[in-house]
């Protein structure tokens, strides 16, 4: 049986990885699927491959992010994620993260990755 619990700890894992802490990109591309696919909370960035994704990350400076909030769910091999997170560069604004993942041979695979950026205008 599948556990949600673990499913959490590799969506967590995985937003580490927007740090760039050594071998972020092999780690990365090891937990996505053939058909990943990423869509930021920037309308005017397309949705990207991990090949994409990767390349955009290592044109960046790398940000630590602070999780504030965790949510999931499964239903078979299918299973949902919904972090919400903050890092500096953002000021006040969080971003909700959704990710989705097939559990495919006994491993979990991120599959799509939706972003939403709440903006906080200043006072």
């Amino acid at each position: 049986m599948y556990d949600l619990d673990d499913l959490i700890d590799l969506d967590r894992r995985l937003t580490g990885l927007l740090g760039r802490p050594d071998g972020w990109d092999e780690r990365l591309r090891a937990a996505v699927g053939s058909g990943f696919l990423r869509r930021s909370w920037d309308a005017g960035t397309a949705p990207q491959s991990v090949d994409e994704l990767v390349d955009e990350l290592a044109a960046a400076p790398g940000h630590p992010v602070e999780i504030t909030a965790t949510h999931g769910w499964l239903r078979n091999s299918l299973g949902v994620v919904t972090t919400t997170c903050t890092w500096e560069a953002l000021g006040e604004d969080e971003v909700q993260v959704v990710r989705v993942y097939q559990n495919r041979s006994g491993s979990w695979l991120c599959e799509y990755w939706q972003e939403t950026r709440a903006h906080r205008p200043a006072e």
